[in-house]
């Protein structure tokens, strides 16, 4: 999944502002995480680079040679075993990264060892070129092959097994996959939905999970609607069904965040729609080093909606709008690159661009300038 802003938005975040203007011209797509201190982008002369906190016990950063475990990177480093490669997407978990390039080569690092304190720089995960996403829970990374079978590499939270490019058992072709802190969320070609891992906050779906029993099990979520896709919270679920239906389950209380459901129950076992006025497009997840978990979702009609401090979803824009102007300056949403248009291509009229939604006319690029605004947003999306 990607999203868009103009090149200009880049000072909106702090670790990218270390970059020099030259520096942020050549970045083309980005992500950036750890409670928005790191950042990870890709140039246009396809150079893989980090900046920001790397982490000595973690080296989330994925830097090598004399920067390998460095806690923290104060000037762009590239990172050359990724470079030239072509990469299409990056996933960050708590305790490791990882990457997929455009052939279906999978790459991952950190904390990727079966013995617990030994840190790897980015290598293959597989021998195989074979793979179309990724997605990395804390400790944890599952994949999607370009046959329709899901794989997984390392361990749940806290516990000892350790997986190497293990496939998972489902009945149907995989279309869609998305982690949790340790739980993942697959969804078939037909629309249903299964669910591995850790459920005891209800984030499988399903009401007779069953801790440790059912972890390294595939089961159904208990959901009629016809889905499209799914984003997991770090104990919860999101489906976005074909119709423009929101549902959830898991954690739903202030530590985890709230689900947005009519439900006031502490853990939602099973999926319930998502209280939201109008069919939805779109939905992105982030959750916080806290593991507190926010959402926000994209109407048809260009409205957005956030939840998750909130008990129910809050209308914050309706300027017709993307996503991303409401990670402005916060790490960006889970899974999701951010795309990059170059300076050559901002209308002319538009001074002071910040995203892709400064295409609106000037009431509406106000917003973005609003203070309050931006105080709402980012008390929403306190994300890593």
């Amino acid at each position: 999944m990607a999203l868009v802003c103009w090149g200009a938005a880049l000072k909106q975040w702090d670790v990218l502002k270390e970059l020099s203007p030259a520096e942020q011209e050549e970045i083309r797509s980005f992500i950036v995480f750890w409670s928005g201190y790191s950042a990870l982008y890709i140039t246009s002369r396809d150079e893989v680079c980090g900046i920001g906190n790397n982490g000595v016990n973690l080296n989330l950063l994925g830097l090598t040679g004399t920067h390998y475990r460095v806690n923290k990177a104060d000037q762009p480093v590239e990172i050359k075993c990724l470079s030239k490669k072509g990469l299409v997407a990056i996933s960050m978990g708590v305790y490791l990264g990882a990457a997929l390039d455009r052939e279906g080569w999978l790459y991952w690092w950190g904390c990727v060892c079966e013995n617990y304190g030994e840190i790897r720089t980015p290598h293959l995960a597989s021998d195989s070129p074979r793979y179309t996403m990724v997605s990395c829970g804390a400790m944890f990374i599952a994949a999607l092959s370009s046959d329709g079978w899901v794989y997984v590499w390392g361990r749940f939270w806290n516990t000892e097994k350790f997986f190497k490019e293990d496939p998972l058992l489902t009945s149907c072709y995989v279309t869609y996959l998305s982690c949790g802190v340790g739980h993942l969320v697959m969804v078939s070609s037909d629309g249903q939905v299964f669910t591995w891992g850790d459920g005891r906050h209800g984030q499988r779906g399903y009401s007779t999970y069953r801790y440790p029993e059912h972890d390294d099990i595939v089961r159904r979520a208990e959901i009629e609607a016809t889905c499209s896709v799914v984003k997991s919270g770090g104990h919860s679920t999101i489906f976005l069904s074909k119709s423009g239906q929101v549902w959830a389950c898991g954690g739903n209380n202030s530590s985890n965040g709230f689900l947005g459901v009519e439900s006031t129950d502490e853990f939602v076992l099973t999926p319930q729609q998502v209280l939201l006025p109008e069919p939805i497009m779109e939905v992105v997840t982030g959750w916080s080093n806290t593991l507190m978990t926010s959402y926000a979702a994209l109407s048809e009609n260009g409205s957005v909606y956030v939840w998750g401090k909130t008990k129910e979803p809050q209308l914050v824009t309706s300027v017709g709008t993307s996503l991303i102007g409401n990670f402005l300056g916060l790490s960006t949403p889970r899974d999701t690159m951010i795309q990059v248009r170059p300076p050559a291509l901002v209308p002319p009229t538009s001074s002071t661009p910040s995203s892709d939604s400064d295409q609106q006319d000037a009431p509406k690029k106000n917003k973005f300038g609003n203070l309050k605004y931006l105080d709402l947003i980012k008390n929403h999306f306190n994300i890593i």
